[in-house]
């Protein structure tokens, strides 16, 4: 269910060009430590896997530069990241 959830928020974020724009100038108010922060804070232990599946399937660079360092933060590796994509391709 989590992982139909963040296919859904993928692609409003693809069809909605200013809504995507909307939402990176308010990631961008954000340091990587608070953002961090605020999605463990939000996401609890499933924090890694939302920031593996950004970072796996974000289309704007921008996005997926940012999860990708928030998924280090968060001791994520690469494998989150390709685990999450075989899990949405599947």
């Amino acid at each position: 269910m989590r992982a139909e959830g963040m296919r859904a928020f993928m692609r409003a974020l693809d069809a909605e060009p200013d809504v995507r724009e909307l939402l990176l100038q308010a990631l961008n108010t954000l340091d990587d430590f608070t953002l961090t922060q605020l999605l463990y804070g939000l996401a609890g232990r499933h924090a890694e896997e939302i920031a593996a599946e950004i970072a796996a399937h974000a289309r704007g660079s921008e996005l997926r530069s940012r999860a990708r360092g928030i998924l280090l933060r968060l001791g994520g590796t690469r494998d989150a990241a390709n685990e999450a994509r075989a899990r949405l391709a599947g």
